[in-house]
C-alpha cells in the first residue's frame, strides 16, 4: 500500500528535480552566451571604430572585456581595438595600458604595418622596448649579486689561509725554529 508519507517523499524529490533543472535552465544561457555576447561586442566594436565613433566602440570593448570566461584571443583583439580607440581619442596614457595588457597576453604580438597606423606601431614598440628596459637591470643586479658573492667567499678564503699559514709556521724570533712565551710580569709587592 502506498503511505501517505512516500507520497510526500517523492513529491520533494521531485520538487527538488524540477527545482534544479529550472536553476540549470535559467543559468546555461549565460555561461553559453558569453563568448558569443563578447564575439558580438568586438563586432560591434570594430564597426564603431571604423565609422569613427570611438565612444560607443570602447564601451563595447570595456563590455567584452568585463565577462568572464573569454579567450585568449578576444582578450588580445579587444585590448589590441581598445589601444587603438584610446589613441583616436588622444587618451594616450590609457593607450598604454591597453598595449601593456595587449602585451602581457601575447608577449609576441606582430604588428601589421599594412593594418596598424604609425601611432600604434610606434606605442607598441615603446612599451616592449621599456619591458625589455625594465627586466633588464633584474638580470644585471642578480649577476652582480652573485659576483659579489664569489669575491667575498674567495676573500674570505684568502685571509683564512693566510691565518692558518701563520699559525702553522710560527714566528721563529730568529732563534732557529723554536719559540717560547715570554716571562711574564713580576707580581707586585705584598704589603
Amino acid at each position: 500500500m502506498h503511505s501517505p508519507e512516500a507520497d510526500h517523499s517523492l513529491d520533494a524529490a521531485g520538487l527538488r528535480r524540477a527545482f534544479l533543472s529550472l536553476i540549470v535552465t535559467l543559468l546555461l544561457p549565460f555561461s553559453v552566451t558569453s563568448a558569443a555576447d563578447c564575439e558580438s561586442e568586438l563586432a560591434d566594436a570594430e564597426r564603431y571604430y571604423s565609422s569613427g565613433q570611438f565612444d560607443d566602440a570602447l564601451y563595447r570593448l570595456e563590455t567584452c572585456l568585463d565577462q568572464e570566461g573569454i579567450s585568449p584571443d578576444e582578450s588580445r583583439l579587444a585590448h589590441r581595438l581598445m589601444g587603438l580607440t584610446l589613441i583616436a581619442l588622444y587618451r594616450l596614457d590609457q593607450a598604454r595600458g591597453a598595449v601593456e595588457s595587449l602585451l602581457e597576453i601575447d608577449p609576441d604580438y606582430e604588428l601589421d604595418p599594412n593594418r596598424d597606423p604609425p601611432q600604434f606601431v610606434a606605442l607598441v614598440e615603446d612599451v616592449r622596448s621599456q619591458r625589455v628596459e625594465a627586466s633588464a637591470p633584474e638580470v644585471e643586479s642578480s649577476a652582480r649579486r652573485g659576483w659579489r658573492k664569489w669575491l667575498l667567499a674567495a676573500g674570505g678564503a684568502v685571509v683564512t689561509g693566510v691565518v692558518v699559514g701563520l699559525i702553522a709556521a710560527g714566528d721563529d724570533g730568529g732563534n732557529g725554529g723554536s719559540t717560547s712565551l715570554p716571562d711574564p710580569p713580576d707580581l707586585p709587592p705584598q704589603p
